[in-house]
């Protein structure tokens, strides 16, 4: 096996820990209301990447440029993280009915556009209920209770593809692991709770590159990665 694939374990952690005072690693619920994430894990005899996506929603900004996926990365080709945004295409399905009216979802709008797929809106404050997502006072939809009552169901259509993500990368390499959900670490802007060195996830992902088999994923932490539990930044609206 390679050299770069033997160091992963000296590679990963560190440059994630050195990602953190930079802005380069992912605080969920800090400064954007946190919607949703993934991991996928890329890698070869050669080459590695390991890619977190986070969904988001900015407060300050009304209507349909306001929710965006932060990519980041880390990987055998740079030694530093990488980081970028991009808006997550949203659109009013219907010509005659916009989606919002500043931040509130406009109560005739019947589906959504993201990126190319055609969703249905649940408009139906039971849904919102159901999924334990408290609304404003007056049962008003702001663009965050939206994007989080379309998950689990339609959270595909936010995230890159893997063609996607590597041609980002400039890599041609195999995804040997992608995460739904994982035990994050605790992390905000003015304070650092963990460490990735000490999670239990990135140590396992460090395995999966070396060993290049994922099967060694066999995480023991509860995952902490839901919208639920990363809700800091729902109080500062």
């Amino acid at each position: 096996m390679s050299t770069i694939a033997n160091n992963i374990i000296e590679r990963l952690l560190p440059l994630a820990d050195m990602s953190i005072p930079i802005g380069l690693f992912p605080w969920f619920g800090e400064g954007f209301i946190y919607v949703d994430s993934r991991i996928c894990v890329y890698a070869s005899r050669e080459h590695w990447a390991v890619v977190i996506q986070e969904i988001i929603v900015n407060p300050h900004v009304p209507g349909t440029d306001s929710v965006a996926n932060i990519f980041y990365v880390w990987d055998s080709k740079h030694n530093i993280g990488l980081k970028e945004s991009e808006i997550v295409q949203i659109a009013s399905d219907d010509y005659n009915n916009e989606l919002f009216s500043g931040f509130h979802l406009n109560k005739d709008a019947k589906t959504i556009k993201i990126r190319d797929s055609i969703v249905p809106i649940p408009q139906s404050l039971e849904v919102y209920k159901r999924k334990n997502i408290e609304l404003l006072d007056d049962g008003q939809i702001l663009e965050y209770h939206l994007m989080r009552a379309l998950t689990p169901e339609h959270r595909e259509t936010f995230f890159f593809k893997d063609d996607e993500i590597l041609k980002k990368l400039d890599l041609d390499i195999p995804k040997l692991l992608q995460l739904e959900e994982w035990r994050h670490p605790i992390v905000y802007e003015d304070t650092t709770f963990e460490y990735p060195t000490g999670c239990e996830v990135f140590k396992l992902i460090a395995k999966v590159i070396e060993s290049l088999d994922p099967s060694l994923y066999q995480p023991t932490e509860r995952p902490n990665t839901h919208w639920s539990n990363w809700t800091e930044s729902d109080c500062n609206l």
